[in-house]
């Protein structure tokens, strides 16, 4: 797969209302999450970010300066996640029509690294399969890459459903690599506080 046909997308829209905090602020080995993320994401084979933002947007905006993606602000950020999808893969089709695969990817889960990202277009290029996702206790989701043939199913997803409808409609166009760290997001304070604890370990 060329990279300048693979879109990453990066959902960052959420209020984190779990978190009671923006946790895409939240530091991670000395930058904040979302910050990480994107560097992560543009540290992989690819040439095209598009991170998507809705609440929080102006402090997120802040922390993404100086680095080489595309912003979106999804002003229906409160629909849901689908609506977050589909403003991104838009934008990211808009700046490069060519693109013929969107990857997914989620500012709460800093495990998520460029070799991953890296292995799932990998094997996205030489796969039969059109979904190729991160397997973790005993699912299969995000990162997650799709194909072309899925953009339609995407920009009319539910604004409340995410990519896990097309995922479940479609088992036999799925090829999984393992990756267990992605169980490991961040949603509460005290999910938070056993990353910090982790990394300190």
């Amino acid at each position: 797969m060329s990279k300048s046909k693979l879109s990453i997308v990066v959902l960052a829209a959420g209020q984190s209302s779990r978190m009671g905090k923006p946790k895409q602020l939240l530091p991670v080995n000395g930058q904040p999450m979302l910050r990480r993320v994107a560097k992560t994401a543009l540290s992989a084979d690819n040439t095209k970010v598009t991170v998507v933002l809705g609440a929080n947007a102006e402090a997120c905006t802040e922390v993404l300066a100086s680095l080489p993606v595309q912003i979106v602000v999804n002003k229906n950020w409160e629909n849901g996640m689908g609506s977050s999808i589909n403003s991104g893969l838009a934008s990211a089709l808009k700046q490069n029509p060519e693109t013929d695969a969107v990857l997914l990817l989620l500012a709460d889960q800093p495990f998520v690294t460029s070799k991953h990202i890296n292995a799932l277009q990998k094997l996205a290029s030489t796969s039969k399969k059109s979904i190729i996702a991160s397997s973790y206790s005993e699912i299969v989701g995000v990162p997650i890459l799709l194909k072309k043939k899925y953009f339609s199913d995407l920009l009319k997803l539910n604004a409340n459903k995410g990519a896990k409808l097309i995922v479940k409609a479609n088992p036999d166009d799925i090829q999984s690599i393992p990756f267990p760290e992605a169980a490991k997001d961040i949603d509460t304070l005290e999910d938070f506080q056993n990353y910090i604890e982790n990394k300190a370990g």
